[in-house]
């Protein structure tokens, strides 16, 4: 799972007075293990966060400053929870695509097509380790890692379709 993903926050509730039932009800779910189910019920709230999306970094900051835990994570949904307040995320996929339109991921071994002519070594395969943006990554393998532009990158899984 990349932790570098952008999530967009959904909803969130303040334990008030008026929503003292609701509030509990949902902590009492989380308590039980089961934030799949005070994630389904926050999906059913009308209205949608305007915020700009945060990163896994900053939704971790943030927890530590409001003694917020993470209460839930399946790779499609992020809840934090603390005793007045409980937040629900949503990861934002990037989509990355190498120099041939090909879909890249985490976990990829690509071949790096340096620009700089005198680096480039097309038998060399790295791994991407790390995706920052739609125009940056970070890839490695033994000897070092790169950040890189994924158009100067090519699947080596697409080249042993070919």
């Amino acid at each position: 799972m990349n932790k570098n993903d952008t999530l967009k926050q959904i909803t969130c509730i303040e334990r008030l007075d008026d929503n003292a039932k609701a509030f509990d009800w949902l902590t009492e779910h989380i308590k039980l293990g089961r934030g799949d189910v005070a994630v389904r019920e926050m999906l059913t709230w009308k209205g949608v966060s305007d915020l700009d999306p945060y990163t896994y970094e900053n939704i971790l900051e943030a927890a530590s400053q409001f003694n917020e835990r993470i209460v839930f994570d399946n790779s499609t949904y992020l809840m934090t929870a603390n005793n007045v307040m409980i937040v629900l995320y949503m990861y934002e996929s990037i989509e990355i695509k190498d120099r041939l339109d090909n879909d890249l991921e985490l976990g990829d071994e690509v071949i790096w097509v340096d620009p700089e002519k005198e680096a480039r070594d097309l038998n060399r395969v790295w791994t991407i380790f790390d995706v920052q943006s739609e125009e940056l990554v970070r890839i490695h393998d033994i000897f070092s890692e790169a950040e890189v532009n994924p158009n100067e990158l090519i699947s080596v899984k697409a080249l042993n379709l070919l």
